[in-house]
């Protein structure tokens, strides 16, 4: 089975199993497919958008899933991580249990969010990296 093919099959295991009944994680429940990212360092001025960069993240009550591709070189870079997260307020928080990226594991990224209806933008900064990333929902729970 090829990794879309192998994705897009856990994507759909992981939806179908899933609740999300607490309040503060009730906006975030559900699949979210990436429509833009800007990333920006000392040696690092990326903008990508789902025509290049296939991007889904899926959450549960308090656990995610993301998954991302290249569509036009799908082998050449690949990336699936899980873990929890927590939102209170406009902070949501991951923390990566596994990832085919060994040094994500044990990770803890704090994201600043904002949901507006079907769309959440969410934006990091580190001494590294400022990201932004806006989302929109494809299916809700």
């Amino acid at each position: 089975m090829n990794k879309k093919a192998l994705f897009f099959t856990a994507a759909l295991l992981l939806q179908l199993s899933l609740g999300c009944q607490a309040p503060e994680s009730r906006n975030l429940c559900g699949t979210w497919r990436m429509v833009q990212g800007k990333y920006s360092g000392p040696e690092l001025q990326v903008s990508q958008d789902e025509n290049t960069r296939i991007c889904y993240k899926i959450l549960s009550e308090d656990h995610f899933a993301v998954i991302e591709m290249f569509p036009h070189n799908p082998d050449s870079l690949f990336f699936a991580a899980v873990g929890k997260y927590d939102l209170k307020g406009s902070v949501y928080r991951e923390n990566y249990t596994a990832s085919n990226v060994s040094s994500k594991v044990g990770q803890t990224l704090e994201f600043t969010s904002e949901v507006k209806g079907d769309v959440w933008h969410i934006s990091l900064q580190t001494v590294e990296m400022t990201l932004t990333e806006t989302w929109q929902r494809i299916q809700k729970q």
